[in-house]
């Protein structure tokens, strides 16, 4: 099975986006892609989105009235979308995903979902509000409580809605300005705007067209049992078959992997 070299900040930005724009969906039997779409309005925080996801993701392209993009299939992605979405369809948020949300994840969800309003000049801080319309109110619950041990504050529940109002909001917007692009820093109070400093990965740029190639790789994983066939107990039969691969020094003798490598 293809195993991608998927850096820390790329999956952050996947789990962010699940809770917000994002979606996932099964391309193959233990396969998932991510996808991502926006307002034409926000094509540079949609072109950023799929820099920082370089080179597993597609090209952007036209989606609705929007842009927007997907990733290759990928197994390692495949429990996102049980961990993101019930038997029915609707959004949850897993304890393993609760889990691995970070103040970047959190960062991408306001990014999606945030709001900042509030006559601040007048009232100090303003509020930030995420929508969540789409989860229920344990989910959102969980996800106020996960904010606080964040250390981002714990946000009100309001509705559909998680709500940062006065010292909150500043706490909030403090922590997650380096994460919020320069695109999208209206959403953040102008004491806290212009600290960008989430960046793409470009260690391996240099690689050009080989730059997937390098960052995957082949790993055993198990593989589902189709049907059993019953063997008689007697002696081995008489007849043994071997398989040879094309263009691979792997084969098989009477049941026996043999690697005759040239080296």
């Amino acid at each position: 099975m293809k195993h991608y070299d998927m850096r820390e900040d790329q999956l952050k930005l996947i789990l962010g986006s699940l809770l917000g724009d994002g979606s996932m969906r099964y391309t193959s039997e233990g396969n998932a892609t991510f996808r991502v779409g926006h307002s034409e309005q926000q094509r540079k925080y949609c072109e950023w989105k799929q820099e920082m996801l370089a080179p597993f993701a597609y090209a952007l392209g036209k989606t609705g009235n929007g842009v927007g993009f997907d990733t290759i299939p990928m197994h390692q992605l495949s429990w996102l979308r049980e961990a993101v979405y019930t038997p029915s369809g609707s959004r949850t948020v897993s304890e393993e995903v609760l889990a691995q949300l970070d103040v970047r994840a959190i960062a991408a969800w306001y990014m999606d979902d945030g709001t900042f309003e509030g006559n601040y000049k007048r009232w100090g801080h303003g509020k930030a509000t995420i929508c969540a319309a789409a989860l229920g109110t344990l989910d959102r619950e969980r996800l106020a409580t996960r904010c606080e041990e964040l250390g981002l504050g714990r946000p009100t529940l309001s509705g559909s809605n998680l709500l940062f109002s006065g010292e909150r909001t500043r706490q909030f917007h403090e922590a997650i300005a380096p994460f919020i692009h320069p695109s999208l820093d209206y959403k953040l109070h102008p004491d806290f705007r212009g600290r960008f400093e989430w960046y793409p990965d470009t260690s391996d740029a240099h690689l050009n067209g080989t730059r997937l190639a390098s960052r995957t790789s082949l790993r055993a994983v198990p593989m589902k049992v189709l049907r059993k066939v019953a063997k008689d107990s007697g002696s081995r039969p008489g007849t043994r078959y071997d398989l040879q691969i094309e263009g691979n020094h792997t084969y098989l003798v009477d049941h026996v992997v043999v690697h005759n490598s040239p080296e």
